[in-house]
């Protein structure tokens, strides 16, 4: 069954028509079918609420949570910066954003830790066809490649979860 496909896009300030073969001049897109997107909300919002309920994101995680984002953690940030302004104390921070974070995650230690934190087996077994089995082949014109097995990385258009769901 194809759950969807995925396309190779020109990367932000990059001309597609002077990228030539410079693959990381691209970045691949998964166009996701409607039969994914459904089977993903069937797992995306019990699974969310479990983990929120079970205090799985800690208070600093604003990122793919309803509710939270860029605006609550500014707000955060500013309140503990006015804070210490207040009090003539020092403050450290550090801001991370992890790049390619999605293409570099690691399947097999995302279904661990899920069955860690007592995921049932229904969904375990549920959301593990969701990320494994994968193939991708790569089409160039009228060319295509062999298949090839995607073996980590959550393509976007394969979230769990994501702010709209």
């Amino acid at each position: 069954m194809t759950f969807g496909r995925t396309a190779l896009s020109p990367t932000s300030g990059s001309d597609s028509h002077m990228t030539g073969r410079d693959s990381s001049k691209f970045r691949p897109i998964s166009l996701t079918s409607c039969a994914r997107k459904i089977m993903k909300r069937m797992v995306s919002r019990p699974l969310r609420g479990k983990l929120e309920a079970d205090g799985r994101f800690g208070f600093q995680q604003h990122a793919f949570r309803p509710g939270y984002g860029t605006s609550t953690y500014f707000a955060s940030l500013g309140s503990v910066l006015q804070s210490a302004y207040n009090e003539a104390k020092h403050v450290d921070l550090v801001s991370m954003d992890i790049a390619k974070a999605f293409s570099r995650t690691w399947t097999p230690m995302v279904l661990n830790k899920l069955q860690e934190w007592g995921t049932t087996d229904n969904m375990l077994a549920f959301i593990k066809n969701l990320l494994t089995g994968t193939t991708f082949t790569v089409l160039i014109g009228d060319s295509a490649s062999g298949e090839y097995a995607e073996e980590t990385g959550v393509p976007k258009g394969r979230l769990l979860w994501s702010p709209s769901s």
